[in-house]
């Protein structure tokens, strides 16, 4: 902003244009919009003038009278409005009015979508894939109060659980690994 300005100095232009940009910021046409009709459901405790109160003042900051293509326009705010990807809408909401058209949206939109797809791939594909550890117990009872296998050859081992006991008849059978399903 700068260092404070005597008032007593300034022109009656200059305190207009400060006004004016303190109480009537610039708005994002394409979020307005969005917001517009992204969100006009009626609650269900609110009566129809309520509702109409609503769209009229949501309205105000839409500028709709300066819309030229009401196809595009139309086209444009159902595509945006049935997109949602917070990353496809941050680099919408960047672009001004006038440079957002159609066929602009669904350009962005692919590049978002490429661009994350690209990053996710970036970031998984550096990351060794996990690997479980198996362990193999030498003892034949090593849960407590499970009974001993009913196989006495000791160089018998289970591939599920790795005691002492043929694979039909192991515990882990039934069992579906926690890790990988």
């Amino acid at each position: 902003m700068g260092s404070p300005k005597n008032i007593h100095t300034l022109k009656m232009g200059e305190i207009e244009n400060f006004l004016n940009q303190q109480l009537n910021p610039k708005r994002f046409i394409v979020r307005e919009r969005f917001k517009f009709w992204n969100d006009m459901q009626r609650k269900p405790d609110k009566t129809v003038q309520e509702l109409a109160a609503r769209i009229l003042q949501d309205a105000a900051t839409c500028d709709f009278l300066s819309i030229r293509n009401p196809q595009d326009e139309a086209l444009r705010q159902r595509f945006i409005c049935s997109v949602s990807s917070e990353v496809f809408l941050n680099a919408l909401f960047k672009i001004s009015d006038d440079q957002l058209d159609f066929d602009k949206a669904v350009q962005v939109a692919i590049e978002s979508e490429d661009a994350a797809k690209v990053a996710k791939e970036t970031v998984y594909a550096s990351r060794p894939n996990p690997v479980s550890k198996v362990k193999q117990y030498k003892d034949k009872n090593h849960r407590k109060g499970q009974q001993q296998s009913k196989s006495t050859d000791p160089e018998l081992k289970c591939y599920r659980c790795g005691r002492a006991h043929k694979a039909p008849e192991s515990l882990c059978k039934d069992s579906k690994c926690h890790f990988c399903d």
